[in-house]
């Protein structure tokens, strides 16, 4: 478990950085890595359970994190909860950039 921690966390590492140098954003950085050492290609991550485990916890941190922006009131100024998260009051506005502006 902690040598696939080591994998995901190097494969981020390496990946992220480069995407974003080439203007291509972080999630497909971490999209692409994962590709990369799954089961498909690399063959560095080849059992799917473990990737569950980490996937869960991942959730959990980001809903944790996400409770702590809401009850401190968040970041930002004059943006409601509900318009951070994408919810009424931001009309056409992409719910994905409002997720990554609560992880900021």
């Amino acid at each position: 478990m902690l040598h696939d921690a080591l994998i995901y966390l190097a494969a981020a590492v390496i990946a992220v950085p480069l995407f974003k140098r080439l203007g291509l954003g972080a999630v497909l950085g971490y999209l692409i890595a994962g590709v990369l050492i799954g089961p498909s290609v690399l063959r560095l991550i080849d059992d799917p359970e473990t990737v569950l485990k980490f996937s869960e916890l991942g959730i959990v941190l980001l809903l944790f994190a996400t409770a702590l922006l809401v009850q401190r009131g968040g970041e930002g100024g004059s943006a409601t909860a509900a318009e951070r998260s994408g919810g009424i009051g931001v009309p056409g506005k992409p719910q994905l950039e409002d997720a990554v502006c609560l992880t900021k």
